[in-house]
């Protein structure tokens, strides 16, 4: 195959690929396809659609319970904090020895410093979503 010939085929590729997504992103956008009647308008991501199942509210904090600067409950204790902050300069320590060195290719070392961010800021704030999901509270 010749460049010219794998540049028409690479092209022809993705047209067809957009042409695909144009007539099936508006079926797929749809819960079920009705065209008897029109979709309820939607003001907003938090109206509810008839039928869908809602989220569950987040829990009110009880008395004396302490929440974050955003209103969230606090879940995550000192000493989890702590083993967040370690486990983030660790992660953190990791990537920058990796671009430092070249040890690490650049990629490696860019998700190692992107994922430091999570333990950071479930550090920072003290509270940790996938705690609330699993039920799980080290705040004593």
């Amino acid at each position: 195959m010749t460049t010219k010939e794998f540049a028409m085929s690479r092209s022809t590729l993705a047209l067809t690929a957009l042409a695909t997504l144009a007539v099936a992103a508006p079926a797929l956008a749809d819960d079920h396809v009705d065209f008897g009647r029109p979709r309820p308008l939607r003001t907003a991501a938090a109206d509810p659609v008839p039928g869908e199942t809602q989220l569950a509210p987040m829990p009110e904090p009880g008395p004396g319970r302490e929440t974050t600067i955003f209103g969230l409950p606090k879940n995550v204790g000192t000493v989890d904090r702590v083993v967040r902050t370690v486990i983030g300069l660790g992660l953190a320590g990791t990537g920058v020895y990796g671009l430092a060195t070249g040890d690490l290719s650049d990629t490696t070392s860019g998700v190692l410093l992107g994922v430091s961010a999570v333990p950071f800021a479930t550090a920072a704030t003290g509270y940790c979503p996938l705690y609330q999901v699993l039920g799980f509270d080290t705040q004593f």
